[in-house]
């Protein structure tokens, strides 16, 4: 489980790139989010997420 705290309208990276969290779900442990590039909504457990701050993010990030 992840040790994040996550909030809706709270931007974050996923596998994909950067994106909004939309929807929890804390039941599941899921949250659905809208692609920051594309708008499409994607589906992620909460340890695939990391909050959108700069110890997440490095010199070689590339996000398609």
């Amino acid at each position: 489980m992840s040790q994040h705290i996550f909030k809706v309208g709270m931007r974050c990276i996923y596998d994909n790139g950067e994106a909004l969290i939309d929807t929890l779900d804390e039941r599941n442990n899921v949250a659905l989010l809208r692609d920051q590039h594309t708008g499409n909504l994607h589906t992620r457990a909460y340890h695939d997420l990391f909050p959108d701050d700069e110890q997440f993010h490095s010199e070689s990030d590339t996000y398609y």
